[in-house]
């Protein structure tokens, strides 16, 4: 958190230099910018800010902040209705067509936990291989040991015959 913080203060700073209506609710600690002058001036700053925003929302990294291992992330139904449509038993100012009712609530409560865990890091790797390379010369050292007792017994049956003779 405090790396957003400290890349967003440093690029608003300096790219934006005046402040439009709705600025001072969110940056007043950190930007002190008189307000713009004219219009145009109004629409560039506010498209230098969209624009520092969503670089920063789609590559964090570009700006030195690594993403978070744990992010939340929510779906939610949007419905819009006529005024007419529902009956408002509300307090009776909010039935002024004047206002715009909007309704939101989450599709489900379902929560869904995703973990991402590294498969194979390079120990893992190493005791795989070790494992691996284990079970072959287990296999070699077991094929030896029954050429080995082959061997014996042939030479046994070979000196058991010529001793009875």
């Amino acid at each position: 958190m405090n790396c957003v913080k400290t890349a967003l203060r440093a690029n608003l700073s300096k790219e934006l230099n005046c402040s439009i209506p709705g600025f001072d609710n969110y940056f007043k600690d950190f930007l002190d910018l008189n307000e713009c002058s004219n219009e145009l001036q109004g629409v560039e700053t506010n498209k230098k800010y969209q624009k520092i925003m969503t670089d920063f929302n789609f590559n964090p990294e570009l700006y030195g902040c690594k993403l978070p291992c744990a992010r939340n992330s929510y779906t939610f139904v949007l419905n819009t209705f006529h005024f007419n449509s529902i009956k408002w038993d509300g307090s009776p100012e909010l039935q002024d067509e004047n206002y715009y009712h909007l309704f939101f609530y989450y599709k489900s409560t379902l929560v869904r936990k995703q973990v991402e865990v590294l498969v194979y890091d390079f120990g893992g790797f190493i005791a795989a291989a070790g494992g691996n390379l284990g079970l072959c010369l287990g296999f070699s050292c077991l094929s030896i040991l029954f050429t080995v007792t082959h061997w014996t017994k042939k030479v046994f049956v070979w000196a058991k015959k010529y001793s009875l003779q």
